[in-house]
């Protein structure tokens, strides 16, 4: 149409469309060229990668149920909609959780970072888990702070309690904390919240199944109106030893009526009998009801309240400690409650073996695990080649998801 705009001669017009025939053909011929070159390096790349995948990947991808190539595709390509799934899920619950677009992205990123670092745990789990601590400490900044110590919790729970039970457990556990009223007051917050994680960590390391870190949050709802004092020096190190002992539900139910039967004294007339007896041993001073001996210590460090006042008061009684009916029998009339009665009995007859535990405890090796056990603990290690190929399905698939979705 152009030659014919030109008003060009016929010899011309054919000499014209001859000459970019010419052209054409040995570009294509290039292009040809070209694509065959480019064939048989795909071919020679596509042959190495399959010896590759013989040699060392198959017993891998085998075990994830690759037992052919398409199948493993399939399986890939399903994963893909699942991952991509869950990261898009997640995007929306920040969003919902008003979560300004800057700090979405500040979360992403750190994931992805420590992702990286610790591969048994893929991004949208440690993105949930940024949401969640933001929500415990008030702030993106705050919430930050604390979620590397989070992750080398996970990555050790998994080594120490299963790698499908960490990321619950640990969650829970975080609640617990929240609900214990350890995680205000700033760095002092993520200081103490730190440090319960860590030290919760290394009693799981010692119990192993015995310990469920993750009822740390049904031990903080029992104890009620105890449960705020308590330090963090005695959530970390002997919280846990009793836990796994009497249950967390009983540990934080007998703790509460403890609390109730020495530090406030009971009201009822039936318990008359039980604070005349405290009065008696020494335990109490003042008008009326009085108040309980040491009650600060009470509140922060039942364990050591009893190794400093109450089994004292015994010895001096005559009571033998080494006689578990003698001093089950001294403890319960100083409360009608059985659970504390229960739980001070215990607290004074083992006590033995809870100074084991704690120093167990205290020498264990906490998150600081977690930079090991990718090399050296195979569950842990493979769960993370499973999350790295959930991490690249969830980046592939996250494109189109928004499409997908309406």
């Amino acid at each position: 149409k152009d030659m014919q705009s030109k008003n060009l001669g016929t010899a011309m017009r054919k000499s014209e469309i001859g000459a970019w025939k010419v052209a054409t053909l040995s570009h294509l011929a290039q292009v040809r060229s070209g694509l065959r070159s480019t064939e048989k390096e795909a071919q020679r790349s596509a042959k190495a990668i399959k010896a590759a995948m013989s040699v060392v990947l198959r017993p891998a991808y085998v075990a994830a149920g690759g037992y052919t190539g398409a199948y493993m595709v399939n399986n890939l390509g399903r994963e893909a909609v699942t991952a991509s799934s869950e990261r898009q899920r997640e995007y929306f619950r920040q969003k919902m959780a008003n979560i300004p677009e800057n700090e979405r992205e500040q979360m992403f990123q750190r994931s992805s970072e420590l992702s990286q670092q610790y591969p048994s745990v893929n991004i949208t789990d440690i993105m949930e888990m940024a949401r969640s601590a933001r929500n415990t400490m008030g702030s993106t900044e705050q919430g930050m702070k604390i979620l590397d110590g989070m992750v080398r919790a996970m990555v050790t729970l998994q080594s120490s309690k299963g790698v499908d039970a960490a990321t619950d457990q640990l969650m829970r556990m975080l609640r617990g904390i929240d609900n214990l009223g350890k995680n205000s007051n700033g760095d002092i917050g993520v200081k103490n919240v730190l440090d319960i994680i860590d030290g919760v960590t290394k009693a799981a390391q010692i119990e192993g199944a015995d310990l469920d870190p993750g009822k740390m949050f049904e031990f903080a709802r029992r104890a009620k109106i105890a449960g705020p004092g308590l330090s963090t020096d005695f959530l970390m190190t002997t919280a846990p030893a009793f836990m796994q002992d009497m249950s967390a539900e009983g540990f934080g139910s007998a703790l509460s009526s403890a609390y109730q039967a020495f530090v406030i004294g009971a009201n009822s007339n039936s318990s008359k009998v039980n604070i005349n007896e405290q009065r008696r041993l020494g335990l109490r001073k003042g008008e009326g009801n009085g108040d309980l001996v040491g009650s600060d210590l009470f509140g922060t460090n039942p364990y050591q309240w009893v190794k400093e006042y109450l089994m004292p008061a015994l010895t001096k009684d005559g009571v033998d400690l080494n006689n578990e009916t003698a001093v089950s029998k001294a403890v319960a009339k100083t409360t009608k409650n059985t659970n504390a009665s229960g739980m001070l009995t215990r607290m004074i007859t083992q006590s033995d073996q809870v100074e084991r535990l704690i120093s167990l405890y205290s020498h264990s090796m906490g998150t600081d695990a977690a930079d090991e056990a990718r090399f050296q603990d195979p569950f842990v290690a493979y769960k993370g080649f499973l999350e790295s190929f959930k991490n690249l399905a969830a980046a592939g698939g996250e494109s189109a998801m928004p499409g997908i979705v309406p």
